[in-house]
């Protein structure tokens, strides 16, 4: 396992699509939604405690769930539960965990995940994950992982993807060519019928560096209406 690997799991959401079910005092990562025994946050660490060690993780949540992450994660200590000042959606999350990583270790590889997603097929998806850690061994990159969208989902942005380059005998990755917010209906239709386009998953492996440099770059710009906090650098690559 490598001790260069993190995992930071954006625990900070309300839950609110999962009302009345998903109260703020206690959102849906930390429910047994599927009725396992476990909550989804409690899978979400055991999803990936096969590729970072547990020193390595970080949890982004709210002060008010700190403890629940704690409870729930019990191999975690205090300190890694960062606790946002407020919530401004992923983009803050992501540059929170990597600005304070940057400076634990300037060579770490960061892979974010959401603590809400149901992967079914766990080993594959690990395999996806360890190969685009691979991948950033030796280049800064920010890997996305897409997927091929069947039907217009309002609730997702999409990737649009240029050329294809091979990472592994199984898969192939993309160079980003747009990454669009969340779309209307009907640009939805569009994007589910073009053969570059792909919906974001937040499933990432960038290098710290890489995060901290975009967030400063992100700082830099007025808020807008048109603002997706799926949003990533153009040099990004999807796999």
């Amino acid at each position: 396992m490598d001790k260069h690997t993190y995992c930071v799991i954006m625990a900070g959401g309300i839950g609110s699509r999962f009302w009345p079910k998903s109260r703020q005092s206690k959102p849906k990562q930390f429910l047994d939604i599927l009725g396992t025994g476990k909550s989804f946050i409690r899978m979400t660490y055991e999803r990936f405690e096969k590729l970072a060690p547990a020193e390595n993780f970080l949890v982004v949540t709210n002060a008010r769930y700190k403890d629940l992450v704690l409870e729930q994660i019990p191999e975690l200590g205090p300190e890694q539960v960062l606790c946002e000042p407020v919530g401004r959606n992923t983009a803050p999350c992501i540059c929170y965990a990597a600005y304070g990583l940057q400076k634990r270790d300037p060579g770490a590889k960061m892979i974010v995940t959401p603590a809400d997603h149901l992967i079914l097929n766990e080993e594959d998806f690990r395999a996806i994950i360890g190969e685009c850690l691979d991948f950033i061994d030796d280049r800064a990159a920010l890997m996305t992982v897409g997927i091929k969208p069947t039907r217009p989902e309002t609730g997702y942005g999409y990737i649009q993807v240029s050329d294809d380059r091979t990472i592994s005998k199984r898969r192939r990755s993309c160079n980003a060519a747009n990454f669009s917010g969340t779309p209307a209906s009907s640009s939805g239709k569009s994007a589910t019928s073009s053969k570059r386009c792909a919906p974001t998953c937040p499933s990432t492996t960038p290098s710290s560096r890489t995060s901290s440099r975009y967030w400063a770059l992100q700082k830099k710009r007025k808020p807008s209406p048109e603002y997706s906090p799926n949003a990533a650098p153009s040099r990004s690559t999807t796999a």
